[in-house]
């Protein structure tokens, strides 16, 4: 085993140091870009422009990444290496080694059979395994819910890494649970507290979710056949295979011939890592793309389904998506959980994020996280996993994604509003009220805005973009006329309310709620509030 490592160690050296200065900007990039609106347009062109920087900065060979929004494909990248010795450019379908981001498989199969009747989230998982699992801390028995919470009392490993041809996964697992240490970090205990009591990350447990979708489906499937059967293809995913062994043997050739390279950084010098193979797989060994994965996170914001295929109920979808389960154990904080998931800022409404990363040890990391508020997803992987150095491979994209969807306006739709009469005129004078309302009672300014003013800003008002099928057409006077009404209404929530329900305002106010849910109405504005609130 040592002399393969050091055979393996001195022929990348070899390869490798007359090349680790080569620039990662060398390499250029592949961009697909399909977007419809300015606002989908400005997003793609900032992060667009921000990923090669990235790259620089973490000091990875490559990376490549797919974002979806409005549940299709907006934009697909990739810059660097997928092979820094052959100079070989990342692809758009470079293939990734996935690490964790393969239990969210895992966690959505079981929630399938759990649908199905076949199982329960309280079932003890002893129910469905060949071998007994027992907590030597006491307590409740274990359930498939504490394994898909992370909550059980098992403690980490590193998935049962072997750089040899691993173990059937029964057999590992078995294993696994008949220690009381791991050898991870030089040894960990295998069980830290009873179920229930807290929450530390398990590969194991996840591993032994797999185990019990393999035994418990009634088609009698493995579990890579299970999920690729019910999860992948139903999603399209052509580029995508969950093996029980990432090798040539194992995956379609179409995929492992795309696969990059993986790299393990000491210092400034990237080394292609030996291929580590994951004994306990359900916990993290899938093989894509980041199109293809990113087809999970659009079909779980459309409530499960993608493209009229459904893998998940609404209500399923929403029991992953909750909070749940115990506190972190102390010493291994872990955030916020539902279901298998990452729950970040869950109950702020525009930033709550649902997510699950990964590294393949030590050549990949990879991440995937959706903003669903914003219908937003991305998937990106690097082909880079350091052992010696920590890096920001995710919080430099995740928080620079997290800042745009922030700053932006909110998604506009085309409005039907074709029955309106005279829409330019009734929709210009609903900018004009709003507008000199934002004055007069969002900042008490006692002044009446002057007619001329007005008349020169309408008369020199222009889009902010090419208008479009979202823009609602342009009336000066009918603007004007808007100020000149608000002008005349005293700078309360009382008065502003009052003129709104009467025949002084100039528009139907059910009219005016349809016509407000096109635009942009601010938070300075009483009226904007009134217009925003259904009947």
């Amino acid at each position: 085993m040592k002399t393969g490592i050091l055979s393996v160690t001195t022929s990348v050296l070899t390869l490798l140091i007359a090349s680790c200065a080569t620039s990662v900007e060398e390499a250029g990039e592949q961009v697909q870009i399909n977007v419809e609106t300015p606002r989908d347009e400005a997003f793609v062109d900032a992060l667009n422009g921000a990923l090669p920087h990235l790259l620089d900065l973490v000091d990875a060979p490559g990376l490549n990444i797919a974002v979806a929004r409005g549940g299709e494909v907006i934009f697909e990248g990739a810059y660097g290496y997928a092979d820094v010795h052959e100079k070989r450019p990342m692809q758009v379908d470079t293939v990734f080694r996935s690490g964790s981001m393969g239990k969210v498989y895992t966690g959505v199969a079981i929630m399938q059979l759990v649908e199905r009747g076949v199982i329960s989230l309280d079932d003890p998982i002893n129910k469905y395994l060949p071998f007994e699992v027992k907590n030597p801390h006491g307590g409740d028995e274990v359930t498939i819910y504490h394994l898909m919470t992370h909550s059980s009392g098992l403690y980490g490993d590193g998935a049962g890494s072997v750089l040899s041809t691993p173990r059937p996964l029964e057999d590992s697992l078995r294993a696994k649970y008949s220690v009381e240490t791991q050898p991870l970090w030089g040894g960990i205990p295998t069980w830290s507290y009873k179920a229930g009591e807290g929450r530390s990350y398990s590969n194991i447990g996840i591993a032994t979710l797999g185990l019990i979708v393999q035994r418990a489906n009634p088609d009698g499937l493995s579990f890579s056949d299970f999920v690729e059967l019910n999860i992948m293809q139903p999603l399209g995913m052509e580029s995508t295979q969950y093996p029980p062994v990432q090798n040539k043997s194992e995956v379609r050739p179409e995929i492992w011939d795309r696969m990059s390279t993986g790299y393990n950084t000491t210092g400034d010098v990237w080394l292609e890592t030996p291929i580590v193979y994951f004994e306990e797989f359900p916990a993290g060994g899938f093989v894509s793309i980041p199109r293809d994965h990113v087809k999970l996170f659009i079909a779980l914001m459309n409530g499960g389904e993608l493209d009229g295929v459904r893998i998940l109920t609404p209500e399923s979808v929403e029991q992953m998506l909750t909070v749940r389960g115990p506190s972190p154990h102390p010493g291994y904080p872990d955030g916020e959980r539902g279901l298998i998931w990452f729950l970040l800022d869950w109950d702020e409404p525009g930033a709550r994020t649902f997510s699950h990363g990964g590294g393949h040890m030590f050549g990949w990391r990879t991440m995937a996280m959706a903003w669903p508020d914003h219908d937003t997803a991305i998937v990106y992987a690097f082909n880079e996993y350091s052992s010696s150095h920590v890096k920001s491979y995710y919080n430099l994209i995740n928080e620079f994604v997290g800042a745009l969807l922030s700053a932006e306006l909110p998604a506009r739709t085309a409005p039907d509003l074709n029955d309106i009469e005279n829409l330019a005129w009734k929709a210009s004078y609903l900018r004009g009220l709003i507008f000199a309302e934002g004055y007069r009672y969002g900042i008490g300014v006692p002044e009446e805005i002057e007619i001329s003013l007005a008349r020169r800003i309408a008369a020199e008002a222009k889009f902010s973009g090419e208008p479009d099928r979202y823009s609602l057409p342009w009336d000066e006077q009918a603007f004007v006329q808007g100020v000149e009404d608000m002008n005349g209404v005293e700078g309360t929530a009382e008065a502003i309310h009052s003129f709104a329900h009467s025949e002084d305002m100039k528009v139907d106010l059910g009219e005016a709620k349809r016509i407000a849910a096109a635009m942009d109405t601010g938070v300075y504005s009483s009226l904007a509030g009134l217009l925003n609130t259904p009947e």
